[in-house]
């Protein structure tokens, strides 16, 4: 699913490597960590420019909702394990999801154009507003919610930052809409 760059080097360049080496994956999940998912992306683009094709990238904000703490838990346990099953259940081979934040996700979705890309994020955010992804001490349900983010890569995204961003941005404009629509409902303004 992921190959991790640099795993196969000579002794000499192993050597000659700086003391600190970022982590390579996220050791809470196991997925691509931030700077990993980073150079990655970035190699895709770079690809995309020599030879074309596409990739569309999706972000997710995982929220914990309706957890009421109680003592002995005051914190509910951390939603990404349960995120991160559920990303290798779904992903293909050549797809690359990663823990790029305390609650974010990234997936780049390779040979994916927006609409497959919409019902991959579609998919995922049903999942994981579906099942709980824990119980409590009492034994008390614990959910989460995940908003989503889809970007079709363009020639004007030439590095991961900016790719990045824009879905991001995509996720942020979709998640005011449907707060703008729930206040409407409630009477605000």
């Amino acid at each position: 699913m992921l190959k991790i760059p640099g795993k196969h080097r000579s002794q000499q360049a192993q050597v000659e490597a700086p003391a600190h080496e970022p982590e390579a994956l996220d050791p809470e999940t196991g997925l691509a960590g931030s700077e990993l998912f980073m150079q990655l992306l970035q190699r895709d683009i770079e690809r995309c420019f020599r030879h074309g094709g596409e990739m569309t990238l999706v972000v997710f904000d995982v929220v914990i909702v309706g957890f009421i703490p109680a003592p002995g838990q005051p914190e509910p346990p951390s939603v990404a394990p349960a995120v991160a099953v559920l990303l290798r259940e779904v992903v293909r081979g050549t797809d690359i999801p990663a823990h790029v934040g305390e609650s974010r996700f990234a997936v780049l979705l390779s040979s994916a154009e927006p609409p497959g890309a919409e019902q991959f994020s579609e998919r995922i955010r049903t999942r994981i507003g579906t099942d709980p992804y824990a119980r409590d001490a009492a034994g008390n349900a614990i959910h989460a919610r995940a908003w989503a983010g889809v970007a079709a890569w363009e020639p004007r995204y030439e590095v991961a930052a900016d790719y990045l961003a824009a879905a991001i941005h995509a996720m942020r404009e979709t998640r005011s809409g449907y707060e703008h629509a729930q206040g409407w409902f409630k009477g605000d303004s």
